[in-house]
């Protein structure tokens, strides 16, 4: 894959990372103070420049945890279950890291019920942009895109088998 390529992917991946942590965020807000079927949550009026510190704060905070998650990395990312299981212990912690924020500064201090339904929403929407990405490089891939070159050395009848195999399996890269 051409360096330029790798580098518009990830672009595109911080940025759609980017979108579906702030609408978690705000579908949490809006959950948590917007809504009346939430059990258990007394119904109470926002502070909302606590809100409104807090979530612009927390979206490049969860980028670099992702970047430190090593969910920016090609030979991570598009790894199926592997990528899952590192977005959940980048989210998680991106929750802790709010949680030990509002501990520190009493003035961003938010509600717990938002910070669980933050946690929820930021890893079932990361996780589906994540899938749909995928389905797009897989796509792309099939059209000549995103590809990397392999070299096979030798030219013995193992190697014509190899070769062959891999001619037609552009999905995987």
């Amino acid at each position: 894959m051409r360096r330029k390529d790798y580098l518009a992917l990830i672009a595109f991946w911080v940025v759609a990372d980017a979108v579906a942590i702030y609408a978690a965020l705000n579908l949490a807000f809006d959950a948590r103070y917007n809504l009346d079927w939430l059990p258990l949550i007394e119904k109470l009026a926002p502070i909302t420049e606590r809100y409104a510190v807090m979530i612009p704060l927390a979206v490049p905070l969860w980028l670099v945890l992702f970047a430190f998650h090593q969910l920016y990395d090609l030979r991570c990312t598009l790894a199926g279950l592997q990528e899952y299981g590192k977005i959940i212990v980048a989210c998680t912690l991106g929750i802790l890291v709010l949680i030990v924020l509002s501990f520190i500064e009493p003035n961003l201090s938010v509600s717990r019920s938002w910070l669980v339904l933050c946690w929820l929403l930021a890893i079932l929407l990361v996780s589906a942009e994540r899938f749909m990405l995928r389905r797009l490089v897989r796509v792309l891939r099939g059209r000549g895109y995103f590809l990397t070159r392999a070299i096979i050395v030798g030219a013995n009848e193992h190697a014509k088998a190899i070769a062959r195999q891999l001619a037609p399996a552009t999905q995987s890269g």
